[in-house]
């Protein structure tokens, strides 16, 4: 269920649907009711994320500012399923029935190759 990418404000039936999916907050742990909640877009409607039912959860005041302010990062699978990497790589997932599992430390990415490490001996 998409609503057009110029509409960055979802319509009453959208906003439905997310309520009823998520009930309350999404935020890891919080159960704050969807009433003192707001609609999030999980990718920032600014960096391109629509304004879809797969792309939008509810957040408390609180969560949704420290989602933003934090330096991690959220995803969203399907059926409302959030994946979120904390700025010190500890990894979750949460679930619309409000349940969550910790993936603990996820390792940092691999360092990029360097330039100058090259196998083969100088042409000269």
């Amino acid at each position: 269920m998409m609503v057009a990418r110029e509409m960055r404000h979802p319509p009453e039936w959208l906003k439905r649907e997310v309520r009823l999916r998520d009930g309350t907050c999404r935020g890891l742990g919080c159960r704050t009711h969807w009433k003192d909640c707001e609609l999030d877009h999980t990718l920032a409607w600014e960096h391109g994320g629509k304004t879809e039912l797969d792309n939008l959860a509810l957040r408390c005041k609180s969560d949704h500012l420290s989602k933003h302010a934090d330096g991690g990062r959220v995803w969203q699978g399907d059926n409302g399923v959030l994946h979120h990497q904390t700025k010190s790589r500890h990894a979750y997932t949460s679930y619309p029935d409000g349940s969550w599992i910790s993936h603990g430390v996820q390792p940092p990415p691999p360092p990029p190759p360097d330039p100058f490490d090259n196998p083969e001996p100088p042409p000269f």
